[in-house]
């Protein structure tokens, strides 16, 4: 994640898996370019881009908006050709 990036937490699991909580969210900068936000999870203490977790071919997870006890991640994508979409990434 880019240093000087806003960083925002919207929902957190019950720990259940892998052993300690799950945080997800969207983190935003410049640097990101359009959309400018990018999909985040915390755990272990750090963050981590979900494109660099789970590579898309043709876009960017713009939004981490869920997240459940087998952490399992929900939320929103936009591909590159401009189609926004939701999405499911299991561990």
């Amino acid at each position: 994640m880019p240093a000087g990036a806003d960083t925002y937490a919207l929902k957190i699991n019950n720990g259940a898996y892998p052993s300690f909580e799950l945080i997800v969210g969207y983190a935003s900068h410049s640097s990101f370019g359009t959309p400018p936000a990018r999909g985040v999870v915390w755990y272990g203490g750090n963050g981590y881009l979900l494109d660099t977790l789970a590579p898309l071919a043709d876009g960017h997870y713009t939004f981490a908006t869920g997240v459940n006890d087998n952490a399992e991640v929900v939320g929103q994508l936009k591909k590159n050709n401009g189609v926004v979409q939701g999405f499911l990434v299991r561990p």
